[in-house]
């Protein structure tokens, strides 16, 4: 039940393959209710702060585990031309875009592919940028 998970129980979560190519699969077969109450839990204490009264666009990089090269890096130049065409669109004061990543690798290495410095891009560009 949810507020009875301790830090150290392990937890069997099923593969979620299947979840992602089919729809008529139903979530709770991989994460129950119960689990779900207790991640979010944790991420409801954090506080989101966007700015009022503008659009908020949140963009996630997937970069942690991945090498420069590897083609599910995806370029910062897409994400940069994205904003750029959001921006043609709606007037660039109403925007407040939010990037979250993390440099950090998985923890079954102890090297990191990107550093906080790889997201200066974003930074020069009035993105916010959320690491972990």
């Amino acid at each position: 039940a949810a507020g009875t998970v301790k830090p150290e129980t392990s937890l069997y979560v099923k593969a979620v393959n299947e979840w992602g190519y089919d729809g008529s699969v139903k979530r709770d077969l991989y994460f129950p209710s119960w689990l779900r109450e207790e991640f979010r839990r944790h991420l409801d204490a954090l506080p989101l702060v966007f700015a009022p009264g503008k659009v908020s666009v949140v963009i996630h990089l997937r970069r942690s585990d991945l090498q420069r090269d590897d083609t599910r890096a995806t370029a910062d130049s897409y994400y940069y031309r994205l904003a750029e065409d959001l921006q043609k669109l709606l007037p660039g004061e109403t925007l407040d875009f939010h990037v979250w990543s993390s440099p950090k690798n998985i923890p079954a290495y102890d090297y990191d592919f990107w550093s906080s410095k790889d997201y200066d891009g974003y930074r020069q560009r009035n993105m916010t940028v959320h690491l972990d």
